[in-house]
């Protein structure tokens, strides 16, 4: 599932998070104000943009920290978020990832020159792979999704390049 079915447990406190940390979803609230500061959000991510990329709130985010901003985790704050059936199947998910694919590859595209862009979503899916295989030994010794999951996922980032 992407990050933001994860929802967050962090402490029983608040606390400031760690400037790589990211809140998806339902889980991340932002005042206007600083939203309009760094431009809003970017028209070429998220629902309604013309490649339907995923990466509207990470995109926000990051240029949130990189303006001086750091995250808030409010212990207090509660947040009831209606996941549809369509949206627990594997094909859901499976799309959802590949829509997620095309962010890293937007990245990419956007850091590298066309020559090596292709090295750089190589290098970049072997790293963000070992990172999640490490966080995640459970999920993925289920070869048959994990082999699905990540090529859908490059999938994605090879059509944005």
């Amino acid at each position: 599932m992407t990050a933001s079915t994860k929802g967050w447990a962090l402490a029983d406190e608040d606390q400031w998070v760690s400037k790589r940390t990211r809140f998806l979803g339902c889980n991340w609230a932002a005042y206007r104000s600083d939203l309009l500061a760094i431009g809003g959000f970017d028209p070429e991510f998220g629902p309604g943009s013309p490649s339907g990329a995923t990466g509207q709130e990470s995109n926000a985010q990051r240029r949130l920290t990189r303006s001086g901003l750091r995250g808030r985790y409010v212990a207090r704050a509660h947040v009831s978020h209606h996941v549809s059936a369509d949206q627990m199947t594997t094909d859901w998910i499976l799309v959802r990832r590949r829509r997620s694919g095309q962010e890293l590859g937007r990245i990419i595209a956007g850091r590298f020159p066309k020559l090596a862009r292709r090295a750089a979503l190589r290098a970049a899916l072997a790293l963000l792979r070992m990172g999640f295989r490490r966080r995640n030994p459970r999920i993925a010794r289920l070869k048959t999704f994990d082999e699905s999951w990540w090529a859908a996922y490059a999938e994605g980032a090879e059509s944005a390049l």
